[in-house]
């Protein structure tokens, strides 16, 4: 018990250091182009995870290179409609949404095993669904011809991606690599930001105070130091009681969104993230 707590502590840390990212990205967007802002959110973190997991690694071993490849690419989509989605959107809304890769994990892997989702995975979806709605600006927003904007259609994106990232996660070469796959799907991510940047970006940077201390809590913390935890953690508590864990990111996202931006959800977006929270919870719970 005491193991499993000590690893419900970090995780809970793990989710308050996610939930604070999209606020500190947001507010940090007014000052640079956000494909710029994930290249050297990365390019921070790369140096960092080669020297914390310096002992660890396997850079020769041409099978978790591909590994890593692949968990790069889904993480880079991940990260990268997460952090332009977060220009069109708010930091609360974004955490909400982006924490529906909860509910795709089980509704994705019954696809891939070619079976009938549960119903209650699909309960927990459209519950999911209608949560997005609600969070987009709900009725009124469907009356006006879109159900989705930008920002939130980006940022469900993202939680696709994060969804099949977790799926790789688990296909993947035995725990004792992880370290190594770690290092390398940041290092696919630096790269392939540095080329989304010089395709679709700009030089927009307005370098101050804030916008540094923002890419290394992002960089170092968000992204290395938070993924350790994962990494380190998880396996040493239930897939029931995490999922109840991971279900604080979204709350801790609005919390800080409230603290630090000033944001305020209405009632029709609370009613939103609840019912997005009541499906993560469901989706882990249900066989």
């Amino acid at each position: 018990m005491a193991k499993a707590a000590r690893a419900e502590f970090f995780l809970a840390l793990m989710c308050l250091i996610w939930g604070a990212t999209f606020s500190v990205i947001r507010e940090s967007l007014a000052a640079t182009d956000p494909y710029l802002y994930l290249a050297l959110r990365f390019s921070l973190a790369l140096p960092m995870a080669a020297v914390l997991f310096r002992r660890h690694l396997k850079l020769h071993d041409p099978r978790l290179l591909r590994s890593g490849l692949l968990l790069g690419l889904a993480m880079t989509g991940g990260f990268l409609f997460q952090t332009v989605g977060l220009a069109y959107t708010t930091a609360s809304r974004s955490g909400f949404i982006t924490a529906i890769y909860i509910v795709l994990v089980p509704l994705l892997l019954a696809l891939k095993r070619r079976r009938i989702p549960a119903p209650g995975v699909l309960f927990a979806a459209l519950l999911a669904m209608g949560g997005v709605g609600l969070l987009s600006g709900g009725i009124e927003a469907f009356r006006g011809g879109g159900w989705l904007g930008l920002g939130e259609s980006l940022t469900l994106l993202s939680g696709t991606f994060f969804a099949v990232q977790i799926l790789l996660s688990g296909s993947l070469p035995t725990p004792e690599n992880q370290w190594t796959l770690h290092f390398w799907q940041i290092a696919v991510v630096t790269v392939l930001a540095w080329i989304c940047w010089l395709l679709f970006g700009s030089a927009r940077i307005l370098p101050d105070t804030q916008l540094l201390i923002s890419l290394l809590f992002t960089g170092m913390l968000g992204t290395v130091v938070a993924f350790a935890f994962q990494l380190r953690f998880q396996r040493e508590t239930s897939a029931e009681r995490a999922a109840v864990v991971f279900s604080l990111e979204p709350v801790f996202a609005a919390v800080t969104a409230f603290i630090l931006l000033g944001e305020r959800l209405g009632l029709v977006e609370l009613l939103g993230g609840g019912l997005i929270l009541v499906a993560l919870l469901l989706s882990r719970h249900t066989k």
